[in-house]
């Protein structure tokens, strides 16, 4: 057995726009004389100067034809980027070659509104976005069967299922969680049957085969598993196959993802003075959880 090759690329991509910056560039983009936008920027530090642009007057200030300071209408943007390929290939013996592949992308990008107000800079509108995705391993719950009769998928069941107990690890871990159970749903109240704390977790318990009662309920999995691509073409060298075919190779490949292609998230509604998770008011019908920036919102799609 031979490993033929084996590789593992890990890249961080980070950027800021911020618009309204007013000095020059010069060399490698500074404006040397103002030290702007500072030396550890042009070197790549992602460290939010905004505050420090407002205070060295870096930043320009629009006035209308009566003096009034009009706010820029462009967001201020922060975004990154995080991806994880991993390729190898193996040989067992001669003509049988296995490669195997894992990948891990995760991006978000972070946007608000940061202008000036009666002199003084605030910032309005904040939201996050961003997409998921990573090799994920369901071979498990792959080839189920279908009833014939009713056309019922046991993975869709199990989901359903697995949404109650998925829920009630999610309420018991939440210190405002008071024991309080929805009448007419029967879940606890906070954490219903359609939530997307729920669902998310309850999905990749389903379809990954695993007990609902120890399954991760981070959506942003952090492991990736191995897809594989099998090829034999050692057939070719018997005579049999040689007076009828050029070539005969058998292949056989597995390749599943699990990916959030968008999500996003309002974060200006948490108390950052807060220790605990928070009730969200008034309607108090779910709650919102002190690691709400590492879930996806309810137009994220899951596949």
């Amino acid at each position: 057995m031979s490993v033929r090759n084996l590789s593992i690329n890990y890249t961080q991509t980070s950027g800021t726009h911020m618009p309204g910056f007013d000095p020059q560039a010069g060399i490698l983009g500074q404006d040397w004389n103002l030290m702007a936008p500072g030396t550890a920027f042009i070197f790549g530090s992602q460290d939010d100067i905004r505050h420090q642009a407002a205070r060295e007057g870096w930043l320009v200030q629009y006035e209308d034809i009566d003096g009034n300071i009009v706010p820029l209408n462009i967001p201020y943007n922060q975004n990154r980027s995080r991806n994880l390929t991993a390729r190898s290939q193996v040989e067992p013996f001669r003509d049988l070659r296995i490669e195997v592949t894992a990948q891990r992308s995760h991006s978000r990008t972070q946007s608000e509104y940061f202008t000036s107000v009666d002199g003084q800079y605030e910032s309005f509108n904040p939201m996050e976005t961003g997409n998921f995705s990573i090799s994920f391993f369901a071979l498990g719950t792959t080839f189920e069967s279908i009833d014939d009769r009713t056309y019922e998928s046991e993975n869709f069941e199990n989901l359903k299922d697995y949404r109650y107990d998925i829920a009630m690890r999610l309420a018991n871990r939440n210190p405002n969680w008071d024991g309080e159970v929805n009448d007419t749903t029967g879940f606890p109240t906070g954490y219903g049957p359609t939530s997307q704390d729920v669902l998310i977790p309850a999905f990749i318990a389903a379809y990954s085969g695993r007990d609902p009662s120890s399954s991760t309920l981070d959506p942003f999995l952090r492991f990736p598993m191995p897809n594989w691509r099998l090829t034999y073409d050692g057939l070719s060298r018997l005579p049999a196959f040689q007076r009828l075919f050029q070539s005969f190779t058998i292949g056989h490949g597995y390749q599943s993802s699990f990916t959030i292609g968008s999500f996003s998230r309002t974060p200006g509604i948490v108390n950052k003075t807060a220790t605990k998770p928070q009730k969200v008011r008034p309607q108090e019908t779910s709650f919102l959880n002190s690691k709400l920036d590492r879930y996806p919102s309810a137009s994220s799609s899951t596949r």
